[in-house]
């Protein structure tokens, strides 16, 4: 029965968090923690999504632990830039955008960002 609960229903659930929650640790602490959850997966499914982690994100293929770790960041999404757009997006199509009022808000925000990096 444990090991059904591991394969499907509330057991895959907690599980899949489980992978989602990788990128709450600190960086050096990830490979180990995802090799202890690569020799639970149970199903093919889980064997192929394991393999793919494993793969693009934590064995450097594309990407390292450390570049996708936010262990004690501040700022982990990128809400603050989603909001900018939607409002910039808003007020264009209200049709009340003017370019001057496009190309200062957007070179405000250039220059703010340049200033930051």
């Amino acid at each position: 029965m444990r090991a059904w609960l591991r394969c499907t229903g509330r057991g895959a659930l907690k599980y899949n968090r489980m992978l989602m929650a990788l990128q709450f640790l600190p960086a050096p602490h990830i490979p180990r923690a995802f090799k202890t959850l690569e020799l639970r997966a149970m199903t093919d499914a889980s064997r192929h999504l394991v393999a793919y982690i494993s793969r693009q994100w934590v064995n450097g293929g594309s990407f390292e632990p450390r570049d996708w770790s936010v262990f004690r960041q501040d700022v982990r999404t990128n809400n603050e830039l989603q909001g900018y757009h939607n409002r910039r997006n808003s007020k264009a199509s209200s049709g009340v955008v003017s370019t001057d009022w496009f190309l200062t808000r957007s070179s405000t925000r250039i220059g703010n960002c340049e200033d930051a990096c």
